[in-house]
């Protein structure tokens, strides 16, 4: 009997039943909620792009230089060219989001731990006698103690002697040979590489 009843009831053919009620207050509420419903799924889907799903990618740039680089000393006697490669021009060897690549420098050759005149002028170091030039005090310039003797240069002027890395660093002959950048700097050449990388979607660029 019950199967009988199963059998009746998959052969039943159901029909909705449609109320029509003419109240405008529940009009109202039904096309206020309609109108609520599209907007937001046309927020949703068409302004926001919520069909969309996002993810933050992960970056890594990696950078190498290539090159070499002569400099050369004319106005200095036995002093062979100086050869170096990216390794030696590229300082640090690692920067955050940059990379530096140096095309000149200041070379103070033969230096050596010794005594010898402070630079002549714009330091503070002139002097008259032995008294002004206080043994063992710092230089103005911070580059080495004074030894407590005044030395008279070709120019007449005293400047206090110090100890420190001899022949002083001079910087306003950098360009005395006019070779403003080292040579063959413009030949470098400069491999940037970008890996990208979505894990949401596993996909590496």
């Amino acid at each position: 009997m019950n199967i009988k009843k199963a059998l009746k009831s998959l052969l039943i053919y159901e029909t909705p039943k449609l109320v029509e009620i003419k109240n405008w207050k529940i009009g109202l509420t039904e096309r206020f909620l309609q109108l609520i419903i599209l907007i937001y799924v046309f927020w949703v889907l068409i302004y926001e792009k919520g069909y969309q799903v996002s993810d933050t990618a992960v970056s890594l740039v990696t950078t190498k230089v290539k090159g070499i680089m002569i400099k050369n000393y004319p106005s200095a006697e036995n002093a062979l060219p100086q050869v170096a490669d990216a390794a030696d021009l590229v300082y640090p060897a690692l920067e955050n989001n940059a990379f530096f690549i140096m095309t000149n420098h200041i070379s103070t050759l033969n230096q050596t731990a010794t005594a010898c005149h402070e630079v002549e002028e714009g330091h503070g170091s002139a002097c008259n006698s032995d008294s002004d030039c206080i043994r063992f005090a710092p230089s103005p310039s911070k580059i080495g103690v004074y030894t407590g003797k005044c030395l008279k240069l070709p120019s007449g002027s005293g400047v206090c002697e110090i100890y420190a890395w001899c022949p002083l660093e001079n910087d306003t002959h950098v360009f005395a040979n006019a070779q403003r950048t080292l040579e063959f700097i413009r030949n470098y050449t400069i491999y940037i590489k970008n890996d990208i990388e979505f894990p949401r979607f596993q996909v590496n660029r």
